[in-house]
């Protein structure tokens, strides 16, 4: 399905901008997928602080730029923006009034608070159409060995979150992960099968079955 975040209804002609930045330039506040060649990068060992949003050079003074270049669309490339840290952000936006003139997508690890409704609401009043998450896999053998367990995030868990997001006008897009050491076929099938079902209910919902590389 087309996400919102492509089919913007602005008088702008084809094709939109789409402004690439970062919230922080700091490494993945998670930082534990033992999978993970992203963080070694990062020179800063310090996860991201939602106070960095309100410095001089902060995101929001980044974003309020691209705004003010003429950019409606903007793509945060964080690895993982956390719950507290898009609260804030989302808020801020709101304040300021920039979350009129803006549409914009980011990734994030799946932490229950997405399945706060206010949280959700507050995403898509703040401009936010889609969200990618890293489900990889739904087997919590394999979810140990990749350091992404969550005590909790069960299947049901998972589906709750991305049913809330859906009902709030949020997009979403789950990247998965075949083939990582370990992992035997039925949990494989079982991850697919419980993304497809899910997904194939929701609006703007879409998934990729990524290969696993040494």
């Amino acid at each position: 399905a087309t996400t919102e975040i492509y089919t913007l209804s602005l008088h702008d002609a084809l094709p939109i901008s789409v402004g690439h930045l970062r919230v922080s330039e700091r490494r993945c506040y998670w930082s534990r997928c033992t999978f993970c060649v992203q963080n070694a990068k990062y020179d800063d060992p310090r996860a991201p602080s939602a106070r960095e949003l309100f410095d001089t050079a902060g995101a929001l003074a980044r974003i309020e730029a691209f705004v003010g270049a003429g950019y409606r669309v903007l793509y945060f490339a964080d690895e993982a923006l956390a719950p507290a840290q898009l609260r804030v952000l989302c808020r801020a936006l709101v304040e300021r009034g920039l979350a009129a003139r803006l549409r914009w997508a980011c990734r994030a690890k799946l932490e229950h608070a997405f399945a706060d409704v206010e949280l959700a609401r507050l995403l898509h009043a703040a401009g936010c159409r889609e969200m990618l998450f890293g489900l990889e896999t739904t087997s919590p053998r394999l979810q140990h060995m990749m350091a992404k367990y969550t005590a909790g995030l069960d299947e049901a868990a998972v589906e709750r979150i991305l049913r809330t997001l859906d009902a709030a006008g949020v997009g979403t897009h789950v990247n998965l992960l075949s083939g990582f050491p370990g992992e035997r076929p039925h949990e494989l099938v079982a991850t697919v099968d419980f993304t497809t079902r899910v997904l194939s209910e929701l609006r703007n919902a879409t998934f990729l079955l990524n290969r696993f590389d040494l």
